[in-house]
């Protein structure tokens, strides 16, 4: 018997291997990540991350190659499914060890349970007790509430849970972390079938398996799977018919993070297209009340001075492509030089970003009006390219950013530019967990231009092979996203 190069003899037993592997390294994590601070471990922390990110990197190749060997069959569905559930539980006992965030949510739940304050009028250093009181981390201490009211309610509905105790409000969010990482792979399963997408237990295994969105949603707890789980409902409501649950899976988005509001253009058209307008009206007015439900408990909070006391933040230039120029600049430019130059640059550089995106999206918004009425009217592809084009075009990013694209990146043809860039961005972003990612200039040159440079260096094609775009070495051809390239020409 003979293989083609890389295929594994028994790649179900490679699917195993891999998924034991994982699951070890997440257990190892945990252990590490509680008992290392404060203790002369803690000096070895960047290597482990290193070593970390390179094994959970190296298996999730592994067990893509495998799973990309088998045909879809229900004895791999529930391997997959399997040792998907087990990874996410592993990673959910791994500490809150790369951002804070998850701590913040806390604050913004304890602010309100347990001083009866609007976290959208008061920021956490005009709390009483706010450094004394345990269930306080000093983080964000001058910034209001940033994200939607469904989220700020569902803090304070931990928070009263959990009452005055820290650690179980920690585990309070890394309970629905780890719900929502389950819903979301059922969801993204269900549309593999809707919109009739080939190959659905590969998606569903860059979802479950997927080392950043474990790391990055599920040990640390960010919100931005509720994100794209409303998105994901949006897109599959629409494709099975269900036009009543569009616009209000859309809202429940928005109310987590305001940037799903960017994407109702879109499901406007193509619902109208398809629905007509008085269902469209119908379920625009479900969403709206379920908007107006959260919004009302602090209806006096979110007012004119909250966009000036959170613009600052929003509009900072960290880790992005635009950072690539601020840094540059800084480093060019010194003394009164750059004070006399700072307003005109920085006036430009985001009159660059805003037109960069403005394109981008408009270009988005003519394909879905062109789009013949399919399964999805274009939405998955549509939607994608426009949070991977504001990603790319913001000048504030942050890595996890990505779980709002990597989920619904999976339903998109292979081969396709949007869904390459996607899944590649969800590997060279593994390098958050290193000191890379507070290394200016670096960080957006390995996390954002390697990946555009690779995947728009070959023209986009339909086929799913493992081919490597990192010149001829073997990991580049197995690491997800990165393989999925044009398949060569027929010689017959």
């Amino acid at each position: 018997m003979t293989f083609a190069p890389g295929a594994f003899a028994d790649p179900a037993r490679a699917v195993r291997t891999a998924g034991i592997a994982t699951v070890g390294l997440y257990l190892v994590a945990a252990v590490f990540f509680t008992l290392a601070p404060g203790t002369p471990v803690a000096k070895v922390t960047e290597p482990f991350r290193w070593l970390l990110i390179t094994g959970l990197l190296v298996t999730f190749a592994t067990g893509y190659r495998a799973v990309h060997q088998l045909p879809e069959t229900t004895r791999l569905r529930r391997q997959v499914i399997g040792y998907g559930a087990a990874l996410a539980a592993a990673a959910v006992l791994v500490p809150a060890f790369q951002s804070t965030d998850l701590y913040v949510y806390v604050n913004i739940g304890w602010q309100q349970i347990g001083y009866g304050m609007d976290p959208y009028r008061s920021a956490l250093f005009e709390t009483p007790n706010w450094q004394s009181d345990p269930m306080f981390v000093q983080e964000w201490p001058f910034v209001p509430c940033s994200y939607g009211f469904l989220f700020a309610l569902e803090t304070r509905a931990v928070c009263a849970l959990s009452g005055p105790n820290h650690a179980l409000a920690v585990v309070g969010f890394k309970a629905i972390a780890l719900a929502t990482y389950f819903a979301l792979g059922a969801v993204v399963w269900t549309g593999y079938r809707v919109l009739e997408r080939p190959n659905p237990i590969r998606g569903l295994y860059l979802v479950l398996w997927n080392p950043l969105l474990l790391l990055h949603c599920v040990s640390n707890a960010h919100n931005d799977l509720q994100f794209a789980l409303g998105v994901a409902v949006a897109i599959v409501g629409f494709a099975r018919g269900r036009w009543l649950i569009v616009f209000p899976a859309l809202a429940v988005a928005a109310l987590v993070k305001y940037l799903s509001v960017i994407l109702v253009p879109f499901f406007l058209v193509a619902s109208v297209r398809r629905f007509g307008w008085v269902r469209v009206g119908l379920s625009g007015a479900v969403a709206l009340a379920l908007a107006v439900a959260c919004w009302w408990p602090y209806r006096t909070g979110f007012d004119e001075s909250y966009l000036s006391r959170t613009g600052s933040n929003h509009s900072t230039a960290h880790y992005s492509l635009a950072s690539i120029a601020v840094f540059s600049f800084e480093i060019v430019f010194k003394g009164e030089t750059r004070e006399w130059l700072a307003g005109p640059f920085y006036a430009a550089l985001k009159a660059v970003c805003l037109c960069a995106f403005t394109v981008l999206y408009l270009a988005a918004l003519v394909r879905v009006v062109r789009t013949p009425r399919e399964r999805d009217a274009g939405l998955a592809s549509a939607s994608v390219f426009v949070l991977l084009g504001i990603i790319l075009t913001s000048p504030k990013f942050h890595s996890w950013y990505l779980g709002m694209v990597l989920p619904l990146a999976v339903w998109l043809p292979i081969g396709s530019r949007t869904r390459r860039l996607a899944l590649a961005m969800g590997v060279s972003n593994l390098l958050s967990f290193t000191f890379v990612y507070q290394s200016h200039l670096l960080n957006a040159l390995l996390m954002h231009v390697v990946p555009l440079v690779l995947v728009f260096r070959d023209p986009p094609g339909p086929a799913d092979r493992l081919r490597g775009v990192i010149g001829r070495s073997r990991i580049p051809r197995a690491v997800p996203g990165l393989g999925e390239m044009r398949a060569p020409r027929s010689s017959t």
